[in-house]
């Protein structure tokens, strides 16, 4: 190649923009915990205004119901199943939040980039597109080349 075509691709390049994919904060959901919170405290409230504490609890009907569940989990579900619903479960309290005006703004990037190199060429963005899951599904059927169907 000579120097006049790698002063020219360099300048092409100069002219496309920088693409910064945002990732997704996470942010507690405060409804749910509040809802737990409350549910405790609900709880407390019938045991206090219960006659004694033996009407309310019956360990016998507690570990039916709580080991009943477990063991009813365990049987429709595999162990690998059950393993991966653990941050599931934990997660339930937190929420995604995202900055949509940057991500906006990145896709505009994106676009700009596929129509100005083609669309083969957002391939090098891999790494930044991976920070947001959907976009990065999304431009990986773009990439190689998926009909939408």
């Amino acid at each position: 190649m000579s120097a006049a075509a790698d002063t020219k691709i360099a300048a092409e390049n100069a002219k496309l923009p920088t693409v910064r994919v945002p990732r997704a904060q996470s942010k507690a959901d405060f409804a749910t915990i509040a809802g737990l919170i409350l549910s405790f405290a609900l709880i407390g409230f019938a045991i206090a205004l219960g006659q004694s504490n033996a009407n309310f609890f019956n360990i016998p009907s507690f570990l039916i119901v709580v080991l009943g569940t477990i063991t009813a989990t365990s049987v429709s579900y595999t162990g690998k199943e059950l393993r991966q619903s653990l941050p599931v479960i934990g997660s339930s309290a937190f929420r995604p939040v995202r900055n949509f005006k940057a991500l906006a703004t990145s896709m505009v990037d994106l676009a700009s980039i596929a129509r100005k190199r083609g669309v083969l060429q957002l391939s090098n963005y891999e790494k930044e597109i991976k920070k947001e899951p959907f976009l990065g599904y999304t431009m990986r059927l773009v990439i190689d080349g998926y009909k939408p169907e």
